[in-house]
């Protein structure tokens, strides 16, 4: 079982020839006050981070028959927390599909994956997300939980995905006109999207009807 999660065991079998039998319950060595009898539930941590294992024991007495006690056990493992993160292209041109790659750390196995999209899950269900998205002016927030066979879980951080149109820049000039020893004219260039990251500028200069970067 993960970290914190909820361990129920059952003991089963007991013979009730010698009487109604009475069970103690013990986890590592201490007694589980709060076991109802055949039945107990407990919710161990791991310790340091480090996958545990705690010793469960039921021991059964019968009042007027001390030879007949006898003591049953079963070791449970608890592992840490499992981990997931996202990595991929953070920023993609419209019409390309993004390559989102989900990195598990930890003891996931037989995982399901539940991908969303702005909070509103998704219908892919393996460990690549690669669904076209259409082109706006502010991120995607991309996030995925993943699941075990044994109830761990793990929660990603939230991904943002820009998903960036066909870029405007319009060059805006400090003056119109300058003569061949005026100083130095200042050009801005004038992105749309600018706010997306990543951006970068390469500028040239036409001189005869050559270009230079």
């Amino acid at each position: 079982a993960c970290n914190g999660n909820q361990v129920v065991a059952t003991l089963s079998g007991m013979s009730k020839k010698y009487g109604q039998p009475s069970i103690t319950w013990t986890l590592n060595g201490h007694v589980i006050y709060t076991a109802q009898d055949s039945v107990v539930s407990f919710s161990p941590l791991t310790i340091a981070g480090s996958a545990t294992n705690y010793i469960l024991k039921a021991t059964v007495s019968y009042e007027n028959y001390d030879c007949k006690e006898y003591t049953v056990q079963d070791t449970i493992k608890m592992l840490p927390d499992p981990t997931v993160a996202i990595y991929g292209d953070a920023v993609i041109c419209a019409g390309t599909a993004p390559e989102l790659t989900a990195v598990l750390n930890g003891y996931l196995a037989d995982t399901t994956y539940i991908w969303k999209v702005d909070g509103v899950r998704d219908t892919t269900s393996t460990n690549v997300f690669t669904k076209k998205l259409s082109p706006r002016n502010y991120p995607y927030e991309i996030s995925l939980i993943v699941t075990d066979s044994v109830s761990c879980t793990a929660v990603s951080e939230p991904f943002m995905l820009y998903v960036d149109t066909a870029n405007t820049v319009k060059l805006l000039s400090s003056a119109s006109v300058v003569c061949k020893n005026d100083v130095m004219v200042t050009l801005n260039a004038n992105v749309e999207n600018a706010a997306i990251p990543g951006l970068s500028y390469q500028w040239f200069q036409k001189v005869g009807s050559a270009e230079k970067a």
